[in-house]
């Protein structure tokens, strides 16, 4: 059971993230977020764009702003998304 805990601490995680079975790559998750902490709010709204056309294109999702903030500006990258789909 060390040995396990070792590895979870290696990649940097938390046991909830290493054993999260939604996300294929959970360490790379886990790098994303990170990086992600620092950036501004209009930085993070570009990422969130990128990530919902991402997914839109592949089918993982249909529409990523079914999990937003429902005082997002009607102009934001991400309700632009959904509204061109």
């Amino acid at each position: 059971m060390k040995e396990l805990f070792k590895i979870i601490e290696y990649f940097e995680m938390t046991p909830a993230e290493f054993f999260d079975d939604r996300s294929r790559c959970p360490h790379l998750v886990h790098r994303a977020i990170n990086g992600m902490s620092g950036l501004t709010e209009e930085d993070l709204d570009v990422v969130i764009s990128v990530i919902g056309r991402l997914c839109v294109m592949r089918g993982v999702i249909e529409d990523l702003t079914t999990e937003h903030d429902e005082t997002e500006p009607q102009g934001s990258a991400t309700h632009e998304i959904a509204r061109k789909n």
